[in-house]
C-alpha cells in the first residue's frame, strides 16, 4: 500500500519514469546482389539475371518469397521476371526487390547493364575478321569471327550456394547447344563451401553417348572449379549436348526455375526447359552415368569452356 502512495506522489511531482523497453524484433538488414552488379551484353542477347540474398554475416538467406523486378530504360533492354533481352546500345539499371515474409524484411539490389553494338569489321567484310565485344559475335554479317573461349554461367552465383547435407551420390547436368562449330577442352562446376565430395565431369550426346570424362583435381575450397579433358571434343552447331557432374556426396548447388527461359552466352545456348525435353537433369548414382531425371528447371551450375572454330 505504501509503495502505491509513493508512485502517486512521484507522478504528481512531475518526475519522469523510464519507458518500458521495446522488445519488438527489428527486420534484419539484408543484402541483395544482382548478378555481379554490372553486366555487359551485345545487342540481341538474352540472359537470366541471378539474385542472391544474404544476411549481415554473409550467409545466404533461404525462403525468399518474391522478387519484384523493374528496369530504368525499357528501350535499351526488356526485362521479364529476371530474364533480360538486350535491344539497343546504351546503359540502364535493373532493380530487384526481395521479400522475406518470415523475417518481416525486404531489400533492394541493382545492376548496371551496358549494351554494346557491333563495332564493324577490322578489315574488308568477309575477310574472316571483325571486332565485336563479348565473344566476338558478328551481328553485321562481316564474316566468321575468331571469337575467344566462352562459358555459360561464369560470373553467376547459385541461389543456393551452400553445401547441403550429405545424402547420396548423384549426377547433375544441363542441356546446351552451340551456334557455331568448335571444341571443348575444359569442364567446370561451381563448388559450395563445405563440399567434401569427389567430383567427375562428363560430356554427353543427347542420347546418352559419353563423349568425354575427367576427374577434378586440386580443387579450391569453394567457387568455380575446372578440369582439362585428355582430348578435345568437337561440337556440331544445332545439336543438343549434356554437360554433367558426378558428386560422391550429393552436395550440389542449384538455382530453382533457372531454365524457365533459354540463356545465351556468345555461341553457347543453355536450353529452356521443354525446348528439347526437360533441362535441369539429375540421377542418383554411384557411377558417372548419364542423367535422365528432372525435378524442375534447376540449374546445378555445371559448365564448360567452348572454343569456337576461327
Amino acid at each position: 500500500m505504501l509503495s502505491g502512495l509513493v508512485v502517486t506522489v512521484l507522478f504528481g511531482c512531475g518526475a519522469e519514469l523510464a519507458a518500458p523497453a521495446d522488445t519488438t524484433p527489428s527486420a534484419p538488414a539484408l543484402l541483395v546482389r544482382v548478378s555481379s552488379g554490372t553486366l555487359e551484353l551485345p545487342v540481341g542477347e538474352t540472359v537470366r539475371l541471378n539474385v542472391t540474398v544474404t544476411d549481415p554475416s554473409g550467409a545466404t538467406v533461404a525462403g525468399v518469397d518474391a522478387l519484384e523486378w523493374s528496369i530504368a530504360d525499357a528501350e535499351v533492354a526488356s526485362l521479364k521476371e529476371g530474364v533480360l533481352t538486350s535491344k539497343k546500345p546504351g546503359t540502364t539499371t535493373v532493380t530487384v526487390t526481395a521479400y522475406v515474409t518470415r523475417l518481416g524484411a525486404r531489400a533492394q539490389g541493382q545492376a548496371v547493364i551496358t549494351i554494346k553494338g557491333p563495332t564493324g569489321a577490322t578489315g574488308t567484310c568477309g575477310d574472316g575478321t571483325c571486332a565485336f565485344a563479348e565473344a566476338c559475335e558478328c551481328l553485321n554479317d562481316c564474316g566468321a569471327c575468331s571469337g575467344g573461349p566462352t562459358s555459360l554461367f561464369s560470373g553467376l552465383t547459385p541461389t543456393d550456394s551452400a553445401a547441403g547435407p550429405v545424402t547420396r551420390a548423384v549426377v547433375v547436368g544441363s542441356k546446351f547447344r552451340v551456334a557455331k562449330a568448335g571444341r571443348v577442352r575444359t569442364l567446370k562446376f561451381y563448388k559450395a563451401a563445405g563440399d567434401t565430395g569427389t567430383h567427375r565431369g562428363a560430356l554427353w550426346s543427347a542420347t546418352g553417348q559419353q563423349l568425354a570424362q575427367a576427374t577434378y583435381r586440386n580443387e579450391t575450397l569453394a567457387g568455380w572449379q575446372q578440369v582439362s579433358l585428355s582430348a578435345p571434343v568437337t561440337l556440331t552447331p544445332g545439336v543438343t549436348y549434356v554437360v554433367s557432374l558426378h558428386s560422391s556426396t550429393g552436395q550440389v548447388v542449384s538455382s530453382g526455375g533457372f531454365f524457365g527461359n533459354a540463356m545465351t552466352q556468345g555461341p553457347l545456348r543453355a536450353l529452356a526447359d521443354g525446348e528439347d525435353g526437360p533441362n535441369g537433369l539429375f540421377h542418383p548414382s554411384t557411377s558417372n552415368r548419364f542423367p535422365t531425371e528432372s525435378a524442375g528447371p534447376l540449374n546445378y551450375f555445371v559448365d564448360l569452356v567452348f572454343e569456337p572454330t576461327p
